[in-house]
This record gives C-alpha cells, sequence and structure tokens, in this order.
C-alpha cells in the first residue's frame, strides 16, 4: 500500500478535484494510460493503471480513492480534453496538482506528470491566443513559478532522463522569454535547480552544457550564489576533461572573491571547503606534470583566503582536501611524488598528534601513501617496499598506543603484501608472508574483516616462486591448505585454480616436471579446468630438459588436454599446439613431419569453426616447417613426401593473414636438403635465399643456413663474397632491413622476430 495522502495536506485539492469531476463527467471514468501530451517537447511516456469505476467512491478513506481523484482529472486533462477545451477555473487546480503531485503511485514518474501538465498549460496559452481570447490568454499564460515547479520535480527524480528534461524544459523557458514574455524569466534558484541536476550526471560533455547554463544568469539579469559557483566548479572539476582542473580552478577564485568564506551570525557563508575538495581532487586525477604542485598551490591559496577574512578556519583544509593532495602526489608513480606524499602523510599526522582533531589522517589517506610505494616495488625501485611496511607499521603502533583511532584494515595490509611480493628479493617474500600470517591472526581471534583471500595466499606463493624457493612455497601453501580447500565457491574457482597454476609454473621454471604434472592433474581432479598455459608450460619444459625421454610425457599431457577440449572444459590456444609440434620434432617422433602438419590442419580447421584462440600463428608455421627439415635425419622417412609437406605448408603460409620471417625462410633453406644433390637442390636453394633478399630477412642465421645447405660455390656466388669469411654487414642493406643489423647476434629480436 502506497503512503496515504493525509486528508490535511489534500483535503482542499482532492474536494476541488472530486467537485470539477462531477460536473465535468458525472462520474470518474475508469483511468487509462496518460498518453504523451501533443506538446512536441515530451518524450516520456506516463504509464498509470487502470483503475475500474466501482474503485473510486465518494469516501476520501482509502488512499487508492485519494490519488484515484487527482488521476482522474489529470486523466481528463491530458487525454480526455481537446486542446482549447479546458476552463479557465480549472487553471489553479491544475497548477496545484502540479505542485504538489505524490511520487509515490505505482511505477509513474511524478515529475513526467508535471511536466505533461505544464505543456498541457503552454498548448492552452497557444491556443488562446491563436483564438484571441484575451481572458483564456492571461489565466493560461505560464509563468516562471510553473517552469520551476517542472524543473523541481525533475530534479527529485531518479530517471535517467532527467538531465535532458531540465535542459528541455529550461531551453522551452527562455524561448519564452525571448519571444517577449520577460516575467518568465527563471529565477536563481530555478538555474541552481537545474546545475544541481546536471551534477548528477557522468556524460561526457555535461561540464560544457552546465558552462552555458550558469552563463545565462546575466541574460536573464541575475548574477551567480555562493552556491551557483560551487556546483558549476564542482561539474568543471569532475568532468576530467582536458583542462578541467584549471577552468573549475579560475571558476573558484572567481567564486570566492565575490563569495569568500566566513562566519556571519554563528553560520557559515560563502564558498564551501566542498569546492575547494574537488577542485584539489581535479588535479590529483589529471595526470599532469604539475598537477600536485598545482593542488598545492590552491591549499595554500586556501590559507590566504581564511587569513584575510578572519574565517576562523572556516577555509582551512580539511583532512579530505589533504587526502586529494596526496593522491596528486600518489598518482605520478615517481620516487620523489611518492616521498612528497609520504612527507605531507607526516606533516597532517604530526598536526593531530599536536591537537588539532579535526586533522586525524583517515585509512584512505594512509593507504594511499601506501599504495604509492607498492606500485613503486612493482616497478622494481629498491627500497619502496620498505617504505611501505614502515607506514603500515607505524599506523599500527599509533594505533595500540592509543594515539589515533585508525587501525590498518585489510586493504591496508594487502597492498602492503603486494609492495614486499613484488621485490625480487627472498625478504621481500618472507615480510609479504608474514603479513599474510598477521591477517590470518586477526582473522582467528574472531575479525572477520581480516579474513585472507586466496588471491592474498597466490600473491606470497607467486613472490616466492619468483625468487625460485618452491620449497617456501610448498611450506606455504601446506600451512593454509585447509583454507585454501574450504574456498570451493564458484567465485573462488578462478583463484584456487591460479595458486595451482603458480605452483605448476614454478615447477616448470625449475625443470621439475614430474611435480607439475602433479599439480596439474590435481586441478583436473578437483575440477578446476587448467588453463592452455599449464599444459602448454609441462610440455615446453619437458621439451626443453630432455626432448626424446620426455616425448611420453609430453604426449599424454597433450592427450589431457584434449579430452577436457573435447568435454568442453579448457579452450586451448596456438601456443600449447605450437609447442608440442616441437616437442614432436625434438623429440624425434616417428612420422614426424606428417603429425605436425595434421596438427596445423586441425588448428586451421577449429579456428574457422570458432575457435580464435587456436589460429596458427608464423611460429606455428615455423615449427611444421621445422619438423619437415629435421625429418632428413630419421630413418625410413620419405624425404620426397617431406619435402612436398615444406612446400605446400610454405605457400598455405604465403597466402595466409602471416608473414614468413627470417626463421621461415631458413628453415625452407633447411628443407632444401631434402632434395637429392644436384641442379634442382641449387636452383630451390638459390630461389629461396633470393626471395629472402626481396623481403628484407637476411641475417646471420640464414646465412649459417645457407652454407650448410649448398656448396661453396654457390653460396659465394649468391653472397657476391668470392674469398674470405662471409659478413653479413658487407651485404647489401635492403637485404636485411626487417631485421636489422643481421650481424648482430638477437638484432632481430628489436624488431619482433624472435624464436618462441
Amino acid at each position: 500500500m502506497v503512503k496515504r495522502l493525509t486528508v490535511i495536506a489534500y483535503s482542499g485539492l482532492l474536494t476541488l478535484t472530486s467537485g470539477f469531476l462531477s460536473t465535468r463527467n458525472g462520474n470518474i471514468q475508469g483511468l487509462s494510460c496518460v498518453p504523451k501530451p501533443k506538446h512536441g517537447l515530451l518524450r516520456s511516456e506516463l504509464k498509470v493503471a487502470s483503475l475500474a469505476e466501482d474503485e473510486v467512491t465518494e469516501s476520501f478513506e482509502s488512499v487508492d480513492n485519494e490519488q484515484s481523484l487527482v488521476l482522474g482529472f489529470v486523466d481528463m486533462i491530458l487525454q480526455e480534453t481537446p486542446t482549447g477545451g479546458m476552463k479557465k477555473d480549472e487553471v489553479g487546480l491544475l497548477r496545484e496538482i502540479m505542485s504538489s503531485f505524490p511520487t509515490d503511485i505505482g511505477d509513474m514518474e511524478a515529475a513526467t506528470v508535471v511536466e505533461s501538465l505544464l505543456l498541457r498549460l503552454i498548448d492552452e496559452w497557444n491556443k488562446a491566443l491563436q483564438d484571441e481570447e484575451p481572458e483564456r490568454e492571461e489565466a493560461f499564460r505560464p509563468s516562471s513559478t510553473d517552469f520551476s515547479v517542472a524543473i523541481s520535480a525533475w530534479e527529485c527524480s531518479t530517471d535517467t532522463a532527467k538531465v535532458v528534461r531540465v535542459l528541455s524544459l529550461l531551453s522551452e523557458q527562455r524561448e519564452l522569454f525571448i519571444a517577449g514574455l520577460t516575467d518568465i524569466a527563471p529565477d536563481l534558484s530555478t538555474i541552481n535547480s537545474v546545475l544541481r541536476t546536471l551534477a548528477t550526471s557522468k556524460e561526457r560533455g555535461i561540464d560544457n552544457r552546465a558552462l552555458v547554463v550558469f552563463d545565462s544568469l546575466g541574460d536573464y539579469g541575475l548574477e551567480p550564489d555562493a552556491e551557483a559557483y560551487e556546483l558549476i566548479v564542482s561539474i568543471t572539476a569532475k568532468s576530467r576533461a582536458k583542462y578541467a582542473a584549471e577552468r573549475a580552478d579560475k571558476l573558484l577564485r572567481e567564486g570566492v572573491q565575490k563569495f569568500p568564506p566566513q562566519l556571519i551570525d554563528g553560520g557559515v557563508s560563502g564558498v564551501s571547503t566542498r569546492a575547494f575538495n574537488s577542485v584539489v581532487t581535479a588535479y590529483a586525477k589529471s595526470g599532469n606534470f604539475d598537477g600536485p604542485e598545482k593542488a598545492e598551490e590552491l591549499i595554500m591559496y586556501m590559507h590566504q583566503v581564511d587569513t584575510e577574512n578572519g574565517s576562523l578556519g572556516v577555509c582551512s583544509p580539511s583532512v579530505q582536501t589533504v587526502t586529494s593532495l596526496i593522491d596528486a602526489y600518489a598518482q605520478k608513480n615517481e620516487w620523489e611524488a611518492a616521498s612528497q606524499a609520504d612527507r605531507i602523510l607526516n606533516q597532517l599526522l604530526d598536526q593531530y598528534l599536536n591537537g588539532n582533531d579535526d586533522l586525524e589522517p583517515s585509512i584512505v589517506t594512509w593507504t594511499i601513501v601506501i599504495n604509492a610505494w607498492a606500485r613503486l616495488s612493482k616497478k622494481n625501485r629498491k627500497g619502496a617496499a620498505e617504505r611501505a611496511g614502515r607506514l603500515l607499521r607505524r599506523m599500527d603502533d599509533l594505533y595500540q598506543a592509543g594515539r589515533t583511532n585508525c587501525r590498518p584494515d585489510a586493504i591496508a595490509y594487502i597492498t602492503c603484501m603486494n609492495a614486499y611480493a613484488f621485490t625480487k628479493n627472498g625478504s621481500g617474500a618472507a615480510e609479504a608472508e608474514n603479513l599474510l600470517d598477521e591477517m590470518n591472526e586477526y582473522y582467528l581471534d574472531g575479525d572477520d574483516s581480516m579474513k585472507p583471500s586466496v588471491k592474498s595466499v597466490k600473491t606470497v606463493i607467486d613472490s616466492w616462486v619468483k625468487n625460485g624457493n618452491m620449497e617456501r612455497a610448498e611450506d606455504l601453501l601446506d600451512k593454509y591448505e585447509d583454507f585454501v580447500a574450504s574456498r570451493g565457491g564458484p567465485e573462488d574457482s578462478d583463484d584456487l585454480r591460479d595458486v595451482y597454476r603458480s605452483m605448476l609454473f614454478g615447477y616448470t621454471q625449475e625443470e621439475n616436471t614430474s611435480r607439475a604434472r602433479f599439480y596439474l592433474e590435481y586441478m583436473i581432479e578437483k575440477g578446476l579446468k587448467p588453463d592452455s598455459f599449464c599444459f602448454d608450460r609441462i610440455i615446453d619444459a619437458n621439451t626443453r630438459i630432455a626432448p626424446e625421454a620426455s616425448l611420453k610425457s609430453s604426449l599424454e599431457v597433450f592427450e589431457m588436454m584434449e579430452k577436457l577440449f573435447r568435454a568442453g572444459d579448457v579452450e586451448p590456444d596456438e601456443r600449447v599446439y605450437t609447442s608440442f609440434i616441437r616437442a614432436l620434432t625434438k623429440g624425434k617422433a616417428d612420422g614426424m613431419y606428417k603429425k605436425a602438419a595434421i596438427l596445423l590442419q586441425r588448428m586451421q580447421k577449429l579456428h574457422l569453426s570458432g575457435h580464435g584462440s587456436l589460429k596458427p600463428t608464423i611460429f606455428t608455421y615455423n615449427a611444421v616447417l621445422y619438423a619437415c627439415s629435421e625429418s632428413i635425419h630419421l630413418e625410413g622417412v620419405s624425404a620426397s613426401d617431406a619435402f612436398k609437406t615444406a612446400v605446400r605448408v610454405f605457400s598455405e603460409l604465403r597466402g595466409s593473414d602471416e608473414k614468413p620471417d627470417h626463421v621461415t625462410y631458413g628453415n625452407m633453406i633447411r628443407c632444401s636438403r631434402l632434395l637429392p644433390d644436384g641442379d634442382k637442390k641449387e636452383k630451390f636453394t638459390s630461389a629461396t635465399f633470393r626471395l629472402c633478399c626481396e623481403q628484407g630477412y637476411v641475417n646471420s642465421y640464414v646465412v649459417r643456413d645457407l652454407q650448410e645447405t649448398v656448396s661453396e660455390t654457390v653460396w659465394r656466388d649468391l653472397l657476391g663474397c668470392p674469398t674470405g669469411p662471409a659478413n653479413t654487414e658487407d651485404l647489401p642493406a635492403n637485404w636485411s632491413y626487417m631485421v636489422g643489423n643481421s650481424g648482430k647476434k638477437g638484432a632481430h629480436r628489436k624488431t619482433g622476430f624472435r624464436r618462441r
């Protein structure tokens, strides 16, 4: 039941409504959906629930009946009465309903009804003008109050269209003013109502619209007050547009000159610290190199204003103001800026400890500075983690001593933990683990807010893994095994998987593939759905450590992945397929070039069927070509078939989105060894090398493969090197323009061409 409209508030209105309805219709007709008025400005639909005729009685005891009377009149005016059909004595009731329309009638938007009534009033007025009826023209003539009521209704609305509606109404009001209705000009209260509505929007460009509204005050002979300045400053500052902070700063100073903050008769007047805070925050978020300095200048200006006006601290920077300044320095992600943020925090803390109770740093203030050091730690800045740790300890010590009310929370602990975890030394990982243990102790003592997350456990494990200490990583996982196992909800599955994924990765880095495989199988057993990365790392590690001995293991791991793929539990990517092709080649698998080609075809088909991550890359094609070239070392392999496969794959590559690189041409030159010695082999090798030259991919590796494939006479002729060693630096520059100076080992990495 909606809130009952009191008879005291509405008895006069309802009595009038009842009388009008009885006079016009004899009885109240059933309400239908109130249509959009004919006035072109209205976009929204009114939604009014249908009421049966017998729901409305002569009694005002029921809330439904009271509302039905009001809605009955609205329905009659907007739907049943044609333009020009309203009576003059109904105008007063219409305006009273506009100003008193209830906001709690089902899903109806009160502001839409109020605007509809206003626009109907304007339609009636326009009709009277056309019909030259002076009395009706005077009765229905819209007033500035009518527009103010409609704009205020939208200001109170939660409808997302409110910004569009208030701007539309203000535009209509302005048009009437320009047309000659000077007494319809909006007053300052109306303009401020529009600005308050715009201040709720996050729409791009809203600051420009607000400035147009603010600047229009002069057109109506009005001057902005302190509230108008605060609103335009806040809207401009929050827009995050380029130079928004500077524009907001200029408006703020203009407002302060006209309305300086001061105490008058025990109350605060003028521009408040909220406006200063919004501009300081704008400088902090601007990303400008001088943002922090500009913010600090503004705070100095606050002190100046406070002193000049004798406002006794009314304009003094608050904790929020100083916190915004600290954030401005923290956002720069530089050592000196973080030091400045640290310095300002300590100054603020000293003022509080010396008796200024209004300046106690909040947990947000502390955490901003801790996070500044944490970000520098992530950038491998030595000593940053220790600075974060000192702040956390000082905050806790002051709280434990009863000198402050701010105790480190879980976010502060986790931020500091991350700072230590980012370091590249064992002491940082140990400190991170200590903080995790402290959080767990608080949780076990009854503080649920400090309960460690699985992600926090993973952070510390990652730190040990990064430092190559898998024993400590195992110890930590053992310590929190029960906790991790208990977090089995769907919302935790990704974090749980990532914990074991980190362990798997760590062991592949240590070349302990049996332990890595243990974690892979554990994840599968627990339904944690390992991703393609897990399979790839084990296969790659097997190939790197003992390619032939580990081929069987790599095949088993690949088959595990394929089984999960068929079940829909993993989406493999190109990388794991390419790694398996390399494993087949390095492990000298029987028929490796055929298997490599089959895997390439499978990837192509799967990619075309919607598995975008399986699109073959240059690395895949190169792996298949390498398998073909290496087949020459295996017994019982048809060199001719291997060569034909290589030519076909090379042709497919040239016709795809991927393009050959220096590795491709080196492999194709090596594949020419599959041909018998003679003219055909030399012609193929020469043609391949010349194509490589045209494409600019010649480097030392390609030259080496060429020398190992054809006779000295042929390679010297191709290189234009009649005597002496082949020096890649002496080759034509355009032969190597895609790979840089091919004579320098690793030069190909500078242009993105690498052996993965």
